[in-house]
């Protein structure tokens, strides 16, 4: 009998301090149709008595229109049932918004949490913030991929800080850099060690300036691409950057590929320790152009497996900043060519650092690499690193360069070493000489 005529008359006839509307029975009510439930305008709702409105039933409260459901009372509201307010339309909650109050927001289920009723929620202020704020750790939690990649940097500070903890994992990586990077350091703060290592790089770079130097040391290996690096390493900390809150084990982690990426200034800008973390399987990865722009400084804190690690190409980029100690270590696999050459040609001392070769890594010499050896390498050479050379591969030094070493060089060969000489290397050496080679046992 309650067709929407019969409504609107019935709400037309003054009964008491409402209208005759507010005597239609809950049964009545529980009876309409979607239909009938459909034209329940906003004056209609506010005249039905507080049981009879609870009585529409939850399969078509969502039929109610937004106009009506958007123009009653904060009152008329509160009277909605939990179950008939998780079954409201996003649409719905948008029209209503402004008059819910904080404990119906913190009743709403993730599914009713369109990016509308995101925005319509953080619209109304609520105490100190919005709406939002009261939006439950559960409904956060259940928001789909897709639902947490709609939060704007506002919502994400408008929600409350356990609600902001409860996005999920395998979510808060589709968090927009836009809104991540917007937000601020104390809201970045409040995300937890899960969620900190679940951010993708792209979100790391766009949040880096508000980023902890405790949240930079939670950062795993996995996160630090180059453009995460360049990032730390721009933003300012203490007298640093915050690339020098990068961890030991993130460091240590780091691939062959990443530890590629390292430039001269982030290699200098780590802590000693992770600078230290770089593997020994890696480092040999670090680009010449970067390591030979590093200062001795950084160059001295190498460990001795890392230093024992380098290529000869990048020994002889970084040959001007290394320590006499540190040439010392080198090994024979490391003195290319140009290794050697770029060691010969930095003063140290009274000689040159190709003096500092310990004879372990000159007697470990291959053949090949003693016949790269130039006459003025062999003079720079330390007199015992000459007569570690073995008589196996003495033959080897060039003819030339035997021709020009001066006689207190050639006296520096020991007997054995002379005796292996060969006779195209004889005839090269001077006659005058001879008498100050040790000929004779």
């Amino acid at each position: 009998q309650l067709s929407s005529s019969v409504l609107g008359a019935l709400d037309g006839v003054t009964a008491g301090s409402g209208t005759l509307v507010g005597s239609v029975s809950t049964a009545a009510v529980a009876g309409l149709s979607t239909a009938q439930v459909g034209t329940l305008t906003s004056q209609q709702l506010t005249d039905l008595s507080a049981t009879a409105f609870q009585a529409i039933s939850t399969k078509d409260i969502s039929s109610v229109s937004t106009s009506a459901l958007g123009n009653i009372s904060s009152v008329t509201l509160g009277q909605l049932t939990t179950a008939q307010l998780t079954s409201l339309t996003s649409a719905q909650i948008v029209a209503a918004a402004s008059n819910l109050s904080t404990s119906q927001v913190g009743l709403l289920t993730a599914g009713q949490l369109s990016s509308s009723v995101l925005g319509a929620l953080d619209g109304v202020t609520a105490g100190s913030g919005t709406l939002l704020g009261s939006v439950s750790t559960a409904a956060v939690a259940g928001l789909s991929t897709a639902q947490v990649g709609t939060l704007t940097s506002q919502q994400l500070t408008d929600l409350s800080a356990t609600a902001f903890q409860a996005i999920s994992t395998k979510d808060i990586g589709s968090v927009s850099t836009s809104a991540i990077g917007n937000i601020s350091s104390v809201t970045l703060g409040q995300l937890t060690s899960t969620q900190l290592t679940a951010l993708t790089s792209a979100q790391i770079v766009a949040a880096a300036s508000n980023l902890s130097t405790s949240q930079v040391a939670g950062l795993t290996a996995g996160q630090l691409s180059s453009s995460v690096l360049g990032a730390l390493d721009g933003v300012t900390s203490g007298s640093g950057t915050l690339l020098g809150s990068v961890s030991t084990a993130a460091v240590a982690g780091l691939s062959t590929a990443q530890v590629g990426t390292l430039t001269s200034q982030q290699l200098t800008d780590l802590s000693a320790t992770a600078f230290q973390a770089i593997s020994t399987k890696d480092i040999g990865s670090v680009s010449t152009s970067a390591i030979g722009n590093i200062s001795s400084v950084t160059l001295g804190q190498l460990t001795t497996a890392q230093l024992t690690s380098l290529t000869g190409a990048q020994i002889a980029a970084a040959a001007s900043n290394l320590s006499t100690g540190q040439v010392s270590a080198l090994t024979a696999s490391q003195l290319n060519a140009s290794a050697l050459s770029a060691l010969d040609g930095v003063t140290a001392g009274s000689g040159t650092l190709l003096g500092s070769l310990s004879t372990a890594a000159i007697a470990g010499l291959s053949s090949a690499q003693v016949g790269t050896l130039t006459s003025q390498q062999l003079t720079d050479l330390s007199t015992a690193d000459i007569q570690a050379i073995t008589t196996q591969d003495i033959s080897s030094i060039s003819t030339t360069a035997l021709a020009n070493l001066s006689t207190s060089t050639l006296a520096m060969l020991t007997y054995n070493q002379v005796s292996s000489l060969t006779s195209a290397q004889w005839n090269d050496i001077p006659d005058d000489a001879i008498p100050y080679m040790n000929i004779t046992a």
